[in-house]
């Protein structure tokens, strides 16, 4: 404002030599009405300015003070819920009743095929732990590339006596082969896959079987004839099978914090759950095996990166026992 004034008695001075006729007089005062006009356009430029600025100053510091309260208000409702013994009340029953999801998770099994099982051998001599031929010119297995290939050698003097093999692997799936560090809420799948081989001649009559094997009174197996076999029931899953086609066997032990909740076993083709998890009556530790016949079996037990299995079995979820 106290600029304003300035112009304003600037302007009255000039208005005081308006009736000067001298040409440098008039000139001069040409000059000088420029130069109000000019500044007067700066004031009252600068003047808006200013008053917009002050009236976001003052929007920011309410903005500010509304903050702050909603801050306080916040502070205080959650102290307020801290020592509330309502609320922790509530939160102690919720942890007691409301547990949290468990969780699957797989260890691998440094596992290999290791021999010819005594029960189901080239013939009834059982023969082959010693020999590498079958005395009675049987079919026969050998176990190749470091115990990951089964490879059968159908007999060409009596086709008869191309018997059904079956191969163990070196170590049992065992709940004491639980890593220390898993969470006792925690159930531990230990699985395993064998890809079929056939033989190439059609009219060959071929046989692979995938299971868990403890003895006679207690296996589990899934077959390319398309049937489940357990030591007391046989059940159909699918027509029989042709061609290369995968399997897999899964079993779970359930968490340490659960000693009454049965084993589980499941199996796969091709990338899939077959069928329902089987829940055993009793824990037990058990043996992976394959049953061949006039084909050849690779089998998988994880340990080599670049050889995933086909089942995602990261994802697999055990049948919770709530």
């Amino acid at each position: 404002m106290d600029r304003k004034l300035s112009t304003l008695s600037i302007a009255n001075s000039l208005d005081d030599i308006e009736s000067c006729t001298n040409m440098e007089c008039l000139t001069f005062r040409g000059e000088m009405i420029k130069r109000l006009n000019a500044m007067e356009e700066r004031i009252n430029k600068n003047t808006d300015n200013y008053d917009s600025l002050s009236k976001n100053v003052i929007g920011l510091q309410n903005n500010i003070f509304t903050v702050s309260q909603q801050v306080g208000e916040i502070s205080r409702s959650g102290k307020q819920h801290e020592s509330d013994p309502t609320m922790e009340q509530l939160k102690k029953f919720m942890e007691r009743n409301i547990p949290p999801q468990p969780v699957t998770v797989f260890v691998l099994s440094k596992n290999k095929l290791a021999k010819i099982a005594d029960v189901m051998s080239c013939c009834d001599s059982k023969c082959l732990p010693a020999g590498s031929l079958c005395r009675n010119g049987n079919g026969i297995v050998k176990i190749r590339e470091c115990g990951i290939l089964a490879k059968y050698l159908s007999s060409t003097q009596n086709l008869e006596g191309n018997r059904p093999i079956m191969v163990v692997a070196e170590s049992e799936f065992m709940r004491a082969n639980i890593p220390s560090d898993v969470s006792g809420q925690t159930y531990v799948v230990f699985y395993c896959e064998m890809k079929v081989i056939p033989d190439n001649d059609e009219n060959m009559d071929w046989k692979a079987e995938l299971g868990l094997y403890k003895d006679a009174n207690c296996f589990f197996r899934v077959s390319s004839d398309g049937h489940y076999y357990t030591a007391t029931t046989k059940r159909m899953f699918s027509e029989p099978l042709t061609g290369c086609v995968v399997f897999g066997v899964g079993q779970i032990f359930p968490p340490r914090n659960k000693p009454n909740a049965p084993t589980q076993i499941f199996f796969t083709m091709n990338g899939k759950q077959i069928d329902k998890t089987i829940l055993m009556s009793e824990d037990v530790d058990l043996l992976p095996h394959i049953i061949v016949k006039n084909c050849d079996a690779e089998v998988n037990f994880g340990m080599d990166d670049t050889k995933p299995f086909t089942y995602d079995i990261g994802k697999h979820e055990a049948a919770y026992d709530n």
